[in-house]
């Protein structure tokens, strides 16, 4: 077996964060992410 020789992984800047993520919201459906009966202040995407 060959042995594959290590090749470091790199991170490409593309934005800040803030305006990366600004557009995230809540899920319209959120019975998947979510339990039912989960109350909408419980949702880490509203606060």
């Amino acid at each position: 077996m060959k042995k594959r020789s290590y090749e470091r992984p790199t991170l490409n800047e593309i934005g800040s964060f803030e305006t990366i993520t600004k557009g995230a919201s809540c899920p319209g459906n959120a019975d998947a992410t979510f339990p039912v009966g989960t109350p909408s202040s419980q949702f880490t995407c509203f606060s």
